[in-house]
């Protein structure tokens, strides 16, 4: 009797302890910065990639919670386990030492943008020799543009903001502008004038497609981080099976719809 008393007092402990773990897990905490419309402390959820990481993890009865932050700082404070975690991500090497990816969130696609004006087609890098093309600083553009900025013949010019670069672009001081297709459109939609972005075009080649993804800190408990990554996939999953992931992106983007790979 002695050992079913124990196994009795085993198990209560055993529920309890998963029960107050599950009440632990129930909030999540990201950290965020500024990068519109995908990201944006004024936006409606916080952007497209807030607001589809915000359902997914509802999807699976967790709350999330949201600090906006520098981006880099964002990312080291989730690194070191201050938050659980920080969304809108590439795959890195480095990056993967310290956090577990999620699937696929969203799909970045970076195009050029330029003038209405300029007769531009490329099929090759090789094509891009002709024009001065702006870039801002701290951004990746992928293998291509990273090989020709180390090149002769190509001219690059980076600047502080992809706004700044957009102002250039309108004035005639560059001539081509690398950035997100939809960041690019955000800015000539609400941060220029009609006149200049009606001047404006993008070229529908992508100068690299890169998908996106929630990332979770290796530097919190591992059971949690476990219980967090599952959680969110599972939820997202839910989102893109029923239909609504599709349409939280045309409520909070209002342009083409790229879906991410099946995971």
């Amino acid at each position: 009797m002695v050992w079913l008393r124990r196994m009795f007092f085993s198990c209560i402990l055993i529920s309890i302890m998963a029960t107050l773990h599950a009440r632990a897990e129930d909030k999540v905490w990201l950290s965020i910065g500024e990068f519109p419309p995908f990201f944006s402390s004024t936006l409606s959820h916080y952007g497209v990639f807030p607001h589809i990481v915000e359902e997914a993890f509802a999807a699976e009865h967790i709350k999330v919670e949201y600090v906006f932050l520098p981006w880099n700082r964002a990312l080291r404070m989730a690194a070191e386990g201050d938050y659980d975690g920080t969304p809108g991500w590439v795959y890195s090497k480095e990056r993967a030492q310290q956090f577990s990816y999620s699937d696929p969130v969203l799909i970045e696609t970076k195009v050029f943008f330029h003038l209405k004006s300029l007769n531009f087609d490329w099929s090759s890098i090789e094509d891009l020799k002709p024009y001065k093309i702006g870039l801002t600083l701290g951004y990746f553009y992928g293998p291509t543009l990273a090989r020709a900025e180390v090149r002769d013949g190509f001219v690059f010019e980076r600047v502080s903001t992809d706004l700044l670069n957009m102002r250039k672009l309108a004035a005639g001081r560059i001539q081509l502008f690398a950035v997100n297709r939809e960041v690019g459109l955000q800015i000539a939609r609400s941060e220029i004038s009609a006149q200049d972005a009606a001047n404006i075009t993008y070229h529908p080649k992508p100068i690299s497609v890169d998908a996106q993804h929630l990332l979770i800190s290796r530097n919190i408990d591992p059971v949690r981080a476990r219980f967090l990554l599952d959680s969110f996939n599972r939820g997202l999953r839910k989102l893109r099976d029923s239909g609504r992931y599709e349409t939280l992106w045309k409520e909070d983007i209002g342009v083409p719809f790229t879906p991410p790979p099946n995971p």
